[in-house]
């Protein structure tokens, strides 16, 4: 009988007009998908996405900075949170139009349910080499605010961290202040972070003074900065591009876009150089930092710790390596195109306090130019081996002298995490101690490393910006972690801090924190000395070759076949790190390991430095 009933039903539905029928499914679809966004609602605070302060963070941009040289003139390059009410409109609508046009629509709560449907339709009839998404701006500003505490980008974890962080940020702060936050933080290129930065670095103007062709164009690029970049594109395809973005505008609004004056032609791009390479970052203009009211009393200027020495010893470096590398590169294609291009990064923190001493970014066409508050992130590869290490003397209680064969059977837990192990060593190191092995940089140590750790000792590492992911497998290696540089240096102090971890600060304003406990003082100390032993005999042997007063400890790490190239080294209570990699494109940096690149230079660095100190 119910059979029958339902069989009616569905007969008298397909005799209704089709076109109500379509109405009745796409009803009964947005019903189920509110369903689960609600789900998804309700189940925020226990959903998989590590903890994320988005308060914290909101703030962070809101009180951007903008650094000055030493002469006190503002760097060339760095862009101001500009609230939404100060922005023309069509700037606002150019963003919308081509990132999310019904992100105004009563049933856009941060994920487009609509956007999401022909998404999956498109991605099921039609055979596209890469999926296509939906995210929204909401699920954009999720990721500009949270990506170090989410799975990777385009991937189905990846996205369902974003919906439900956009769902969490659209509604505690409603879609006016979600579309504020996004065209503040919003990628552009070039390092350029928000409309405001990216404004000054294309077309030499503030982001109120923008044109809709201007806005057009920018928002065109968020797409693929990269390859749309306007200085590497003719002025007929910049008009197409800012054309097919006045006809999305229109589509969005016809009333609003028949009375924007619509020019065509794109704004000349600005020729402002980047800041000189002699001009380091002493000091920073702030907007209200921290509690400011009538009882306190808020600077307009602050001191930071940068040392302006050591500044510039890294930034010659840097350019230095990047030229060469660059160079070598297209050596090594012969006369064949390269794509992507090398990037650097220099960075110094003190051990003992976590003062930010110098950072220098070398990016692009910009290479003097790097927000010391907006740094991006980079792959540890090895160097994130004796952080493990000292976890895994704390957790599981091995020692330098452990064997590689013990340490399999009380380490590599999984059959699949062995197996991987077995491939890499072929069984043939079991004797070798942990201590060689690190010396070394055997390749067996990262993921029995990781794949041996406890559950509350992978959230730690979580918590200190080290895992992106506490449950990643072990399999994955260590090269799909990406860490912030200031998080990284801050673990490695704690080696060299009997295991208590600095805050990173960079201003003499900000709060001093306590130091929290990462490693206990016997795992700190044994992976010291092993670092020191690296230096000494090992992967950073090099740089003992230029440094041979003092004492010295450091860690090498090559990531993704030769893609990027790191060295962390300690001395005098200095912790500091040298990175290059290449962004943008496949190929490797250079031939070699990071031995062979990235030590000497960061030696080099260390070298100026000390002698400028000495007077000499």
């Amino acid at each position: 009988m119910r059979r029958r009933v339902l069989s009616d039903l569905t007969r008298s539905l397909l005799r209704l007009h089709p076109r109500i029928t379509v109405h009745i499914g796409l009803a009964v679809v947005l019903a189920l998908l509110a369903s689960v966004i609600a789900v998804g609602v309700a189940v925020w605070p226990y959903s998989t996405v590590a903890a994320c302060d988005i308060d914290a963070e909101v703030a962070r941009w809101e009180r951007a900075s903008v650094p000055l040289t030493a002469g006190g003139r503002t760097m060339p390059g760095f862009g101001r949170y500009v609230p939404l009410r100060r922005l023309p409109v069509h700037v606002a609508q150019a963003f919308i139009a081509v990132e999310d046009r019904r992100m105004m629509e009563w049933y856009h709560l941060g994920v487009d349910p609509v956007g999401v449907l022909a998404a999956l339709r498109d991605n099921v009839t039609t055979n596209r080499r890469r999926p296509r998404g939906a995210s929204t701006i909401a699920m954009q500003l999720a990721r500009s605010l949270c990506g170090n505490r989410m799975p990777p980008d385009h991937t189905w974890r990846g996205k369902k961290a974003e919906a439900i962080l956009a769902l969490h940020v659209t509604r505690q702060y409603g879609r006016r202040r979600v579309l504020e936050l996004y065209l503040n933080t919003v990628f552009l290129g070039r390092n350029q972070y928000g409309v405001d930065a990216a404004a000054q670095s294309y077309f030499g103007k503030r982001a109120e003074t923008l044109s809709p062709s201007d806005a057009a164009e920018l928002a065109h690029l968020v797409a693929s900065p990269f390859r749309r970049d306007p200085r590497s594109a003719g002025a007929a395809v910049r008009r197409r591009a800012i054309a097919s973005v006045f006809v999305r505008i229109a589509t969005l609004d016809a009333r609003y876009a028949s009375t924007v004056p619509r020019r065509i032609a794109p704004s000349p791009l600005a020729t402002t150089p980047g800041p000189a390479a002699s001009a380091p970052l002493v000091r920073r203009v702030l907007a209200p930092l921290g509690p400011c009211g009538k009882a306190v009393r808020c600077p307009a200027t602050v001191l930071t710790f940068i040392d302006e020495a050591l500044q510039a010893s890294g930034q010659r470096s840097v350019d230095q390596l990047v030229a060469r590398l660059e160079r070598e590169r297209r050596a090594r294609a012969r006369n064949r195109a390269i794509r992507g291009r090398v990037e650097g990064v220099y960075v110094a923190m003190d051990a003992r306090s976590g003062h930010v001493r110098a950072y220098v970014a070398h990016r692009g066409d910009n290479p003097g130019g790097a927000d010391i508050l907006l740094v991006g992130r980079i792959q540890p590869a090895s160097t994130l081996k004796p952080l493990l290490f000292a976890s895994a003397v704390d957790a599981i209680g091995i020692r330098p002298t452990t064997t590689i064969g013990d340490f399999l059977q009380r380490a590599c837990t999984s059959a699949e995490t062995r197996s991987y192990v077995q491939r890499l060593s072929g069984g043939r190191a079991r004797r070798k101690t942990l201590r060689d092995a690190m010396v070394s940089s055997d390749n067996v140590l990262g993921p029995c490393l990781l794949d041996g750790l406890p559950g509350g000792s992978r959230q730690r590492l979580s918590d200190a910006g080290l895992l992106r992911d506490p449950a990643a497998p072990a399999v994955d290696g260590m090269g799909i972690q990406g860490v912030s540089p200031f998080d990284l240096l801050a673990s490695y102090a704690a080696l060299f801090n009997d295991g208590l971890r600095p805050w990173p600060r960079i201003s003499a304003e900000e709060p001093r924190r306590a130091a929290a406990r990462l490693f206990s003082r016997d795992a700190a100390r044994a992976t010291a000395q092993i670092l020191r032993d690296v230096a000494r005999r090992g992967t950073a042997y090099r740089a003992g070759q230029l440094l041979p007063r003092g004492e010295l400890a450091g860690k090498t790490g090559t990531a993704q076949h030769n893609h990027e190239m790191l060295f962390v080294g300690v001395r005098d209570d200095l912790v500091s790190l040298l990175w290059v990699g290449v962004v943008d494109g496949p190929g490797a940096v250079a031939q070699g390991t990071a031995g062979d690149v990235v030590v000497r230079p960061w030696a080099r660095v260390m070298e100026e430095w000390e002698a400028s100190r000495r007077g000499g």
